[in-house]
């Protein structure tokens, strides 16, 4: 597919704030333990998969950071999370999008943002979370729940 040799955008908020933070970056040979994911393409689509599943879109805006990784990164460190994030999209705008790849990408990134903010308020109603491993299961735990 041709969407693997793009870059999906991330604002710079949500870079420093949840994919830095809580994603290693391989790319510059960083291996801190103390973070969450091992690779940073794993925050993008946590919130991605977060705002297709709760429906929350919103579009990009401000600063953003590009070339973080590429959607092949994510297919070959995990293909069929790739695969979701397309079904994912293709679920929500129709089977048609397949063929507009900049489409596919804006439409993965917007979700992703939504995503991103769900996280961002988890995080303001009570500040630290997400520092323990625990606390990633205590937010699937609570999100079933709801």
């Amino acid at each position: 597919m041709d969407i693997q040799g793009i870059s999906p955008k991330i604002e710079m908020y949500d870079y420093e704030n949840i994919v830095s933070k809580f994603g290693a970056s391989h790319g510059t040979g960083e291996r801190d333990k103390a973070k969450f994911f091992s690779q940073q393409w794993k925050p993008f689509v946590w919130a991605a998969i977060l705002g297709f599943v709760e429906n929350v879109r919103i579009p990009l805006e401000g600063s953003l950071k590009e070339d973080t990784f590429k959607y092949s990164t994510i297919n070959n460190n995990g293909e069929r999370i790739f695969q979701t994030l397309i079904l994912f999209a293709v679920a929500v705008k129709g089977y048609k999008i397949l063929q507009n790849t900049t489409e596919l990408n804006k439409t993965i990134e917007e979700y992703a943002n939504g995503g991103f903010e769900i996280i961002h308020e988890k995080i303001r109603n009570k500040p630290g979370y997400f520092n323990s491993p625990t606390d990633y299961v205590e937010f699937i735990l609570d999100w079933i729940e709801e």
